[in-house]
């Protein structure tokens, strides 16, 4: 009598049991580092205060002052507002939870193919990842977790497009679900476009390979319709900047300049930490490079003997080289190895699954040893990192401290920061610690129009330098014939009381016309002088 094969439920129920201590483990990671380190800076300042924003009735479709990078993460945080009070580890609770969702995505992506086990290798890359990809994943940067775990589930829908079995039967459900999946991860950021691209290959080759009846196959005309509308909004509100994704003309001296830039910076900053021995850093990087290349023969071997890579590896491969067309040529590709977080933890990922699902045994711990080589070495440069970095946080929470705290025992509901375009990046950061008054505006451009109304319109407005800027600003009263008035000091800060100057001597230059605002110049709300406007 044959014995009955063994149950893979045990071995289903350890991944799962892994998997959850992981997310857990991923989950309190990143709030350590948001309780010890996280300070908003000007970007991460501003999703919590458009989610404000939201509360208060007012709809933002895009990051605050440009046409690209939808707000869904705003959305999300408005709501974990609602029941908890708005501080700066509460905003990074909805980049956390979608962090924790891209692990899950990874590891529901791998295991169709690979099998629970090396599928947990495989999601211990997103869950313990390098620097660049630990932070980005934490702060509220506007929507790059959200990004990663959209792309993951666009390749999971993507996968029946090219399974072996069952064989792909386009559905009306499918096509939905892949349509508002491309609305919504176009909408949100435009770094999802390889994962559409390798999406859409899949579409095609399986539309290739099973081509009649036709009929059912229109339900996905609502994937591009998708696209189509999820992209008119951004171009329709800069149609001058809309600009091709081969910035340099795919010409071969800046992929090669890029390539260099990716090799000598970015996997440097991206993968590897600088703490001592520096051997260790030199000994993670090759069996990082032996990995991937052991993963490559395997893929390979695997094609040759079953004339099919399996669906991951085509999804992984085709993202990957969307991506390639797109980043190389850009002329920033080199300065920002945030842009690298995605395809190199595909990459990892995909590389840690196939030497875990490998026949060779030897292989398969050694994937696993690597898996739980890089959990320890990551999670102890964050850690260590968070302890080198608290001192001069905690420094910038003090001084921004001093200031809110000035700023309201001397009864300002508005300030104004003099500093330069650069120091006047730190009114965003105040006004969202002082949440809900005073309002801090900057000088030079702000994403937020209100702000500096409300400093213009302000009943006790105030400037804010720093104090060394005092004898320049003290300097320029004299030269207008007026005294200095109080000045209150918030080391290493100052705040001038703003001299009340007559409206009927104040003057404004109208200029001819102000783009996209359609009535005359002297109806906007900067040129009206009505305080309600």
């Amino acid at each position: 009598m044959t014995p009955p094969p063994p149950s893979r439920a045990p071995r289903v129920l350890t991944a799962f049991a892994i998997l959850a201590l992981a997310l857990l483990g991923a989950a309190a990671l990143r709030l350590h580092l948001a309780w010890k380190i996280h300070v908003p800076t000007l970007d991460s300042a501003i999703p919590p205060q458009m989610a404000l924003d939201i509360l208060g009735g007012r709809h933002h479709l895009f990051f605050a002052g440009q046409s690209y990078l939808g707000a869904l993460e705003s959305y999300l945080m408005a709501l974990t507002f609602l029941v908890l009070p708005v501080t700066r580890v509460t905003m990074t609770l909805v980049p956390i939870a979608c962090a924790l969702a891209w692990v899950l995505a990874t590891y529901a992506f791998f295991r169709r193919d690979y099998g629970p086990l090396p599928a947990l290798a495989a999601a211990l890359v997103p869950a313990f990842p390098g620097w660049q990809a630990l932070w980005y994943t934490t702060a509220p940067y506007g929507g790059y977790p959200e990004t990663y775990l959209l792309g993951l589930l666009l390749l999971l829908l993507a996968r029946p497009f090219i399974a072996p079995a069952p064989p792909f039967t386009p559905t009306r459900r499918h096509a939905l679900a892949l349509a508002l999946l491309t609305g919504l991860s176009l909408w949100v950021n435009l770094q999802i476009l390889p994962y559409l691209a390798a999406a859409a290959l899949a579409g095609l080759l399986a539309l290739r390979q099973h081509p009649t009846p036709f009929r059912p196959w229109l339900a996905y005309l609502a994937i591009p319709a998708a696209a189509i509308l999820a992209f008119l909004p951004q171009f329709l509100a800069e149609p001058s900047h809309v600009q091709p994704p081969l910035f340099d003309g795919l010409t071969l001296g800046a992929i090669a300049k890029s390539i260099r830039a990716l090799w000598r910076h970015d996997l440097r900053h991206l993968l590897l930490w600088t703490y001592p021995p520096a051997a260790l850093h030199h000994l993670v990087a090759l069996a990082l490079v032996a990995l991937v290349a052991a993963a490559a023969i395997l893929a390979y071997r695997r094609r040759r003997s079953a004339r099919r890579a399996t669906p991951a590896t085509l999804l992984v491969l085709a993202t990957l080289a969307a991506f390639a067309l797109t980043y190389f040529p850009h002329p920033m590709s080199g300065f920002i190895p945030r842009y690298l977080i995605a395809p190199t933890t595909l990459l990892l990922s995909w590389a840690l699954a196939e030497c875990a699902a490998s026949a060779r045994r030897p292989l398969r711990l050694a994937a696993y040893a690597l898996a739980l080589l890089l959990v320890a070495y990551n999670t102890y440069g964050a850690i260590r990192t968070a302890r080198l970095r608290a001192p001069p946080a905690r420094q910038t929470l003090d001084e921004f401290t001093r200031v809110i705290q000035a700023a309201r025992a001397a009864g300002h509901d508005a300030v104004l920061h003099a500093g330069s375009e650069t120091e006047g990046y730190d009114a965003a950061r105040l006004t969202l610690l002082a949440h809900p008054a005073p309002l801090f505006a900057s000088a030079y451009s702000d994403r937020f129009l209100d702000h500096q109304l409300a400093w213009e319109f302000g009943q006790a407005p105030a400037w804010l330098a720093r104090a060394r800027h005092l004898p320049y600003i003290a300097g320029s009263y004299a030269a207008l014939s007026l005294p200095l008035p109080p000045v209150t000091d918030a080391p290493p800060y100052v705040l001038i009381p703003t001299p009340s100057v007559p409206r009927h001597i104040e003057h404004s230059i109208l200029p001819d016309t102000i783009a996209h605002w359609p009535a005359p110049p002297r109806q906007h709300p900067l040129f009206d002088r009505t305080p309600q406007t």
